[in-house]
């Protein structure tokens, strides 16, 4: 019985802190541009297809010749272990983007979802329009009112949008969120003002309205919002945005290893992992205090 009552305690703790961790995500598409049969130098274009490592087989057409780079954050990627050798070098004066079409496995609306990437900026921009710097967007290129999300690694002229003009600098990561009618810009405080190599994560949380975003070792949680993101069927750009009025305000730089999952992806199973606060802790201290219960117990 003493056994039985300690061995509980632990199990009973064990369950717990196992209950607080969200189900495990699904990767929905996987560019690594490592895999698609080109070196560097080479350029992105038709019958080339930037590949989705992924059974959806969400593939990229090149569209004005991003190119195959050997300039890459590291040689292997530190989740996987997977070698690393080319990114996707992407021109902004050349309008350089991959369009990927629409499928189902690729559009949200008010599910939880994570994107995450590394990226090297070329131009880094400030709070103007130059400091956009367009990850990934899933919108109709016609209408900026439907757009479903967009990672960005420089918000740029947005954080006048955002309604801090005196608090961000147009160097902060951030995810926008289509609305239905237009969208939101959810700006976190992390900023990317240099030309290294970054990572890059956000995740939104329908459970909790929060987004939460990474950047390289670094952890933020914006939560509180108020809107309900709303889906489409429209197409997916990389490393650009294409305006209602036909502009496109690209990428400048290399973007590499670009991941898309539904659900929230655990911090330590994002490409580049970044430690929870707290969680780690709550999950060692579960285990010894049923031990310790059951070695005072049993004595």
């Amino acid at each position: 019985m003493t056994f039985t009552r300690g061995f509980s305690f632990a199990i009973a703790l064990l369950i717990l802190t196992a209950a607080a961790v969200p189900a495990a995500a699904e990767t929905i598409a996987y560019w690594r541009f490592d895999n698609d049969g080109a070196s560097a130098g080479a350029t992105l274009t038709d019958p080339t297809k930037a590949l989705d490592e992924t059974a959806n087989d969400n593939d990229g057409t090149g569209v004005d010749g991003p190119t195959y780079s050997s300039n890459v954050f590291g040689a292997t990627i530190p989740t996987t272990g997977a070698p690393n050798a080319l990114s996707l070098d992407f021109e902004r004066d050349n309008k350089q983007y991959v369009e990927v079409a629409h499928d189902a496995s690729l559009s949200f609306g008010n599910s939880s979802f994570t994107i995450e990437a590394w990226v090297k900026k070329e131009t880094v921009g400030a709070r103007d329009y130059a400091g956009r710097n367009f990850v990934v967007m899933k919108k109709n290129p016609a209408a900026d009112t439907q757009m479903e999300y967009s990672l960005v690694a420089g918000i740029g002229d947005y954080a006048a949008d955002f309604g801090k003009t005196t608090d961000l600098s147009g160097h902060e990561i951030g995810l926008m969120l289509g609305k239905g009618t237009g969208f939101a810009v959810i700006a976190s405080n992390l900023q990317i003002s240099d030309n290294d190599w970054h990572f890059l994560s956000a995740a939104f949380d329908a459970d909790t309205n929060s987004v939460r975003f990474t950047l390289d070792s670094q952890l933020e949680t914006i939560s509180d919002m108020t809107f309900e993101p709303a889906a489409n069927s429209q197409r997916l750009v990389i490393g650009a945005h294409q305006t209602a009025v036909g502009a496109i305000e690209g990428f400048d730089g290399q973007i590499d290893e670009l991941r898309i999952s539904s659900g929230v992806v655990a911090t330590d199973d994002l490409l580049n992992p970044v430690p929870e606060p707290g969680a780690v802790a709550l999950l060692l201290a579960a285990i010894p205090c049923g031990i310790i219960a059951y070695w005072r117990r049993r004595r």
